[in-house]
C-alpha cells in the first residue's frame, strides 16, 4: 500500500484503497526523530520523504 500525502492518495497495486483506510489526517514527520506504531507484527515499512520549508 503506498499512502502519498502529497498527493491526497491511498493506492495498492495502481487501485484506489483510501474508502479502505481509517486515518483522520495523512501521516507527517516531523524534524528529529519519529516512532511509527503499526498494529501488525510483521510489516515491511520503506519510507520516502521531501523536505519542505515553510
Amino acid at each position: 500500500m503506498i499512502i502519498n500525502g502529497e498527493d491526497g492518495t491511498v493506492l495498492q497495486d495502481g487501485i484506489n484503497k483510501f474508502t479502505d483506510t481509517d486515518m483522520w489526517d495523512f501521516p507527517s514527520l516531523k524534524p528529529g526523530s519519529n516512532t511509527i506504531a503499526l498494529s501488525k507484527n510483521t510489516v515491511d515499512i520503506n519510507i520516502k520523504y521531501k523536505g519542505r520549508w515553510i
